[in-house]
């Protein structure tokens, strides 16, 4: 149990055996650390908020100590402590891997992470605490792919959440994602090709902004487009897993010679965007549901987003209200990174939600 200095409430390292990601292709652990945040002296059963990390954090980097600043967690417990926010218990659950993040979705190529989320880390919790297990008393959020993994499991899954938040969430790929594909290019040509950038890579980490755009298009590509092949020869690009695994293969949405798009990955990328999984369900075309349980769906994102997710929020919000959703939207004077603070704003709301 840790309890950071001027915090009353708690947070609890629990550790959870996995079935979903057992034997998984990257050779992840299954046994994984769930962190759990409960205010002091809570009343009764409470509502329970599921956060999820961007790409190339981990739910520990929520807790990350910076000089004269409090992190996520310090700030939500003060709210609760002045009686600003309705107490909720938070859930930081462990979703990463070898490629930087798992996009908290189930690929063959890395996990079934997005099963774990569901079927595995809210059962266990909910056995755990006493917490309104029933969708009115679930939320979930994130930032950047956090952001899109919140989005995605309200979508994919209806009828487990009551509210959604998502600080800048991956979606509108064509505006988002597509320049990102050209740097990724560049880097993984420079490496000599893509084995030789994912080993290197997962060596010595990424040392460029290049860098760190190519090993996010590669989790992001095994996450979105894996293939049902295996490889003939063993993989050499996932640490010591040589000896004891195949790793399915994955397909790039570009090509790393040219930059120039691959129809195919790229298309499979497309099926994975919020906007176009919305666009599905509008036009009759996906299961419906959505808008039985969710309350609420909070969007925000920086007027100056470098990837433009200022933009993604607003497609979101259009289409989350012609399903009749209740939707709360907020553009602030800022980027994409260093927003930790927006939660001080969406955690309230998200928590006054799934109280009434």
């Amino acid at each position: 149990m840790l309890s950071p200095s001027g915090m009353r409430g708690r947070i609890d390292r629990l550790t959870l055996e996995s079935e979903c990601l057992k034997g998984n292709a990257l050779g992840d652990p299954s046994a994984r650390e769930v962190l759990v945040y409960s205010p002091a002296e809570p009343a009764g059963s409470l509502p329970t908020i599921v956060m999820l990390p961007g790409y190339g954090s981990t739910h520990q980097s929520v807790l990350n100590f910076r000089p004269f600043e409090p992190n996520a967690i310090e700030r939500w417990d003060a709210q609760i402590q002045a009686g600003t926010a309705k107490p909720a218990r938070i859930v930081l659950p462990d979703a990463y891997n070898k490629y930087g993040g798992s996009q908290y979705l189930d690929s063959a190529a890395t996990g079934a992470y997005q099963s774990y989320l569901v079927d595995e880390v809210l059962p266990f919790v909910e056995s755990k605490y006493p917490c309104r297990a029933e969708p009115a008393g679930r939320g979930v959020i994130g930032s950047s792919s956090g952001g899109f993994g919140a989005l995605r499991l309200a979508i994919d899954r209806p009828g487990i959440f009551g509210a959604v938040g998502s600080h800048a969430g991956d979606a509108h790929f064509e505006v988002s994602m597509r320049p990102i594909l050209t740097s990724a290019a560049i880097a993984i040509d420079r490496a000599g090709g893509l084995a030789p950038f994912i080993e290197r890579v997962l060596q010595k980490g990424p040392k460029t902004a290049q860098d760190f755009d190519g090993i996010f298009v590669v989790a992001a590509s095994a996450a979105y487009a894996p293939t049902l092949q295996r490889t003939d020869t063993k993989s050499r690009v996932a640490g010591n897993l040589a000896e004891e695994h195949d790793v399915p293969n994955f397909e790039l949405p570009m090509d790393p010679e040219t930059g120039a798009l691959r129809a195919e990955g790229w298309a499979r990328w497309l099926e994975h965007d919020p906007v176009v999984k919305l666009d599905r369900i509008l036009q009759g075309d996906a299961p419906q549901g959505l808008g039985n349980t969710l309350k609420l769906v909070y969007l925000d994102a920086g007027d100056h987003d470098e990837h433009g997710l200022n933009f993604a929020a607003r497609m979101l919000e259009e289409r989350f209200t012609n399903l009749g959703i209740p939707v709360e939207r907020s553009e602030f004077d800022g980027g994409h990174r260093h927003t930790s603070w927006r939660y001080a704003i969406s955690l309230p709301r998200l928590a006054e939600a799934l109280s009434t």
